[in-house]
């Protein structure tokens, strides 16, 4: 059966919901206010929240170099007037611990997150901050989507939307242009190898597909192949529906294609991760005090075949799976690709899976 070794995670994601205050009193300016500064106090609580959260659970006990205690009374001495700016601090407050693992997401960012892919009008892109240059990037054109058919490319900087510069506006703020009535075109000015080029794009009601699958018939035998892109809260009982139905076509293993996928929950990961692991430890959570977590393969994988994994720098999934230890004699195999190679490069299965025996591929 498939196995894997630990894999440490030391990831800190802060998710902080909103209070609601409902203040009584006794005059409207009275109420006024008590609105006021029970709001104040409540963004002020907010921000206290996160910096708490830190303080307890985050992995260094030294915050990266950083006095938390002097920070603690710098942000609670602000005034905050609104969700916007407490978000602000909470933002700015993680980035002094200059650690890319550690970030707050906002209330309806992590809504999003939750909601089942559905019909939308959009152009079918997912889009991401590029970790070296800060740029706003095309991370996956959804296939046969309108971006895909106009000829956006992953890793595409999106430099302005209608005209309007993006530098500076959040992803919310960049979904909302990109999003619109069906039939209507948004205009794209994005930047690849130096150069700008130009898209006329007719918004769509674009159905995502967070997986399909295949088989492909290869010299070696009949192979399944999975499309992954995203990890949405349903995409574990996909996975496992495809493959039931690749096991009953006799498959001799199976390519895993996790090339340019967006991420998602890590729920949804482990849920996965159970389908094909058949024993050991998925990941593990070690807290700054010692305490550990762990996530164990239940041992009820769905099969024992090979499994070819195909990833490359464009994946938010790839810091996963770099931390994973595979064994030398592994049934896992990962195999790098560059960014811009989509799919339809994809060269004949059979060179991803091994010919005899258990040979690792070199990543």
């Amino acid at each position: 059966m498939l196995s894997r070794k630990n894999i440490v995670v030391t990831t800190l994601m802060v998710v902080v919901m909103a209070f609601a205050v409902n203040p009584l009193s006794k005059s409207i300016a009275q109420e006024s206010n008590q609105n006021r500064d029970s709001f104040e106090h409540t963004n002020k609580e907010l921000v206290d929240q996160v910096w708490q959260i830190v303080y307890q659970k985050y992995i260094d006990g030294k915050f990266n170099g950083n006095d938390w205690q002097v920070i603690h009374k710098q942000y609670l001495q602000r005034s905050y007037s609104s969700k916007e700016e407490a978000y602000q601090a909470i933002q700015e407050l993680l980035a002094s611990l200059h650690d890319r693992f550690t970030r707050f997401i906002k209330p309806e960012e992590y809504k999003s997150m939750l909601i089942n892919p559905r019909n939308i009008a959009g152009i079918g892109v997912m889009l991401g901050v590029s970790k070296k240059t800060k740029r706003l990037i095309i991370i996956n054109s959804i296939d046969e989507g309108p971006a895909d058919k106009a000829g956006v490319l992953p890793e595409d900087i999106l430099v302005k939307i209608n005209s309007q510069i993006t530098q500076g506006l959040n992803l919310s703020q960049v979904i909302a242009l990109l999003q619109g009535i069906a039939g209507t075109k948004v205009h794209l000015t994005i930047e690849r190898d130096g150069q700008e080029k130009n898209f006329d794009i007719t918004r769509e009601y674009v159905k995502i597909h967070s997986l399909h699958y295949s088989i492909r018939v290869t010299p070696v035998g009949t192979i399944g192949y999975i499309r992954l892109a995203l990890f949405n809260p349903n995409v574990a009982r996909e996975m496992r529906i495809a493959i039931k139905d690749l096991e009953t076509k006799k498959v001799v293993g199976y390519i895993l294609d996790l090339r340019n996928n967006s991420g998602g929950l890590l729920e949804s990961v482990t849920q996965i991760a159970q389908l094909w692991l058949n024993k050991g430890v998925i990941f593990s959570t070690i807290y700054r005090y010692g305490e550990k977590k762990q996530e164990v393969a239940n041992g009820r994988s769905l099969t024992d075949k090979p499994l070819v994994v195909l990833i490359n720098i464009g994946a938010d999934i790839n810091n996963f799976l770099n931390q994973t230890s595979i064994p030398k004699h592994s049934d896992i195999y990962l195999r790098h690709f560059s960014p811009s190679i989509s799919s339809q490069y994809l060269k004949s299965p059979a060179e991803f899976l091994p010919c005899s025996g258990k040979v690792a591929v070199e990543v």
